[in-house]
């Protein structure tokens, strides 16, 4: 996939299901389908060094609406962040640390 199209493009889960939830047009009810488990893709877990990679684990469990707390190695997007769920890391990790904290510094840790 990814020799054809960009990463972003190429799924990052792939679920078998018996069929798809339907609304009654005919189209397929996206509420209605189960989450994607990423558990597959995930690395092998390393932990939290630093008190910011600790704070920024938290964020991420809780903004994702993960679990376990997530690898600190994770990639962002294969555990199922969006650029949308990034701005609400930001402004989560903004809360706590100050208005200082930037969207890509939030990444760098």
């Amino acid at each position: 996939c990814k020799s054809k199209l960009s990463e972003a493009m190429c799924p990052t889960v792939i679920m078998a299901l018996p069929s798809f939830p339907l609304n009654p047009n005919g189209k397929v009810e996206r509420k209605l389908l189960p989450e994607p488990d990423f558990s597959a893709v995930q690395a092998e877990y390393v932990a939290p060094v630093t008190d910011m990679e600790a704070l920024l684990q938290q964020v991420w469990q809780n903004t994702l609406g993960m679990d376990a707390p997530p690898s600190v190695t994770a990639d962002f997007f294969t555990v199922g962040g969006t650029s949308l769920v990034g701005l609400k890391v930001n402004a989560a990790t903004r809360k706590m640390l100050g208005e200082g904290a930037t969207l890509g510094g939030t990444f760098l840790h």
